[in-house]
């Protein structure tokens, strides 16, 4: 038996030139001697799969949280690598040469004159998603500058209808309050605007979503999407979904990497200026030219900060030596480019904007929507846009320290509500404070955990080929038995379970 993959008829490209862009908007697979646009044709082509056919890299990407770009499924269809020119010949060979999607940016720019050119940019990428959706239109809707600019870019820029639009949102966290007060400047009314409340924690996946990724993608996804927002918005009419995604790593940039170009620069008043006083200008000054001479020591400090992070790397520890030879190999070292503050700006964007998780998540959520009918739209995603930015004097990203965000909050000033024209910070707070807010969370998760180890019992048995079962049963008992459970044991064991539930549920898939 084996697992009948989504599939359309394939049609192979002629001998020819090809190009894949740098967020996956164009990809190209290789399966045998032919190359294919799509992944239902790579899988058309590829047949029904079988545990043997199963990708140890794609696997590897799954339980390290390390999101490959390039990793397939399976090993019989290659993934062209991102921003490429193909040459496909005659004779059937493939040759593929890198070009840089961020390459050719608008040269510098006078701060007004910049804002306009990023404001238009945004209304064109606008305007150009909108073709040939003439009804409703979907919008994820955040307390964030980024989703809040594309809104108001449909409504204030373009100038659609309100009426047309439906929003979606997640309350939770402190985000409610700010929306409520968000949601009139969009003119948008209660009715349009749809709120998705998470189950209790992430745990075991439910069959389910499991069937659900294996339809859309054939396999357990590396991130997925919310498919169950994304049908409601399709039940309201919506054949278009806009997302404010990717804008963090660039245009809304934090500027935490501003004093590292001004310590390279020289740029001495400057740095003074933007940390508020000579002592933390000095401070700075000696953490930056260190990190600028020495590299090491940067990616030393960066990594102790990601220390905290709600992970775990269980299944990498519990492989057993079989598991070693499989998945080894391809497990590869996380770096946290994310918060990387030595960096220098622009080097910064190019590293975050360009991340495989970015690219990851783009597709995927791209192919949550068309398997629904929906179209998704990534309007801060734009190559033209982030490669002006890489042109444009670091300063102009914030004011001071804490005061990022600041090309973003000029440039859409009119498309945002008064609030976040001023207000760079993401930080928002709970109903009921932080603290309780932490701790129902870890409660939540921990009731989740529960239920996951419990579904242990049922897990594929094939599964312990490749890793310690019991390792990892005993390791999640000790977490549930911690009398102080902290945020990232619960969190990170939790995610783990639910990877190991989603690698069960999918050899029973190729097996049956």
């Amino acid at each position: 038996m084996a697992l009948p993959l989504p599939s359309t008829d394939p049609r192979p490209l002629a001998a020819g030139l090809y190009r894949t862009d740098a967020f996956h908007r164009q990809p190209l697979f290789a399966v045998g001697s032919e190359l294919v646009r799509s992944w239902t044709e790579a899988h058309a082509l590829h047949g029904d799969a079988r545990p043997a056919d199963v990708n140890p890299a794609y696997v590897a990407a799954l339980i390290s949280g390390n999101h490959s770009a390039e990793a397939a499924p399976y090993t019989r269809i290659r993934r062209l690598p991102r921003a490429h020119q193909v040459l496909v010949g005659h004779d059937g060979a493939v040759h593929a040469s890198a070009y840089d999607p961020l390459a050719g940016g608008a040269a510098a720019m006078e701060p007004e004159a910049l804002h306009q050119f990023l404001r238009q940019g945004l209304v064109d990428h606008v305007q150009q998603a909108l073709g040939g959706h003439n009804g409703a239109i979907g919008c994820e809707h955040s307390s964030g500058l980024d989703s809040n600019a594309v809104l108001g870019a449909l409504v204030h820029g373009v100038g659609v209808a309100p009426e047309r639009l439906h929003t979606w949102s997640q309350e939770g966290g402190g985000e409610g309050a700010p929306l409520q007060t968000f949601r009139p400047f969009h003119r948008l009314k209660p009715e349009q605007c749809h709120r998705f409340e998470p189950g209790d924690g992430e745990g075991e996946p439910g069959l389910d979503l499991l069937q659900q990724q294996l339809n859309v993608f054939g396999a357990p996804a590396q991130i997925g999407g919310n498919s169950q927002a994304v049908a409601l918005l399709r039940q309201k009419g919506c054949t278009v979904l806009f997302s404010g995604f990717g804008g963090d790593q660039a245009i809304s940039h934090n500027a935490a990497n501003v004093p590292t170009d001004l310590v390279a620069l020289g740029r001495w008043r400057a740095l003074v200026h933007w940390m508020g006083g000579r002592r933390a200008a000095l401070k700075t000054a000696g953490g930056r030219a260190l990190a600028l001479s020495y590299r090491p020591w940067a990616v030393n400090k960066v990594l102790r900060r990601s220390r905290d992070f709600c992970s775990s790397d269980v299944l990498s520890r519990t492989l057993t030596p079989e598991g070693r030879l499989w998945v080894g190999p391809h497990l590869k070292e996380q770096y946290p480019w994310e918060i990387d503050g030595y960096l220098r700006q622009h080097h910064s964007i190019r590293r975050r904007v360009l991340a495989d998780w970015v690219a990851v998540r783009a597709e995927d959520e791209t192919r949550v929507a068309a398997s629904l009918g929906m179209a998704k739209a990534f309007p801060l995603l734009d190559e033209r846009l982030i490669a002006a930015l890489l042109q444009q004097d670091p300063a102009l990203f914030g004011e001071g320290t804490g005061r990022g965000r600041l090309l973003h909050r000029r440039a859409f000033a009119p498309f945002l509500p008064p609030f976040l024209r001023d207000n760079p910070t993401k930080d928002r707070e709970p109903e009921g404070g932080l603290e309780q807010w932490r701790s129902e969370l870890i409660s939540k998760q921990q009731q989740a955990l529960e239920r996951s180890l419990k579904a242990t019992s049922d897990w594929h048995p094939a599964l312990a080929r490749y890793w310690d079962l019991e390792a990892i049963r005993r390791e999640t008992e000790a977490v549930l038995a911690s009398a102080e459970p902290t945020m990232k044991g619960v969190m990170g064991t939790s995610r783990a379970l639910a990877t190991m539930g989603a690698l069960s549920g999918w050899w029973q898939a190729l097996a049956d």
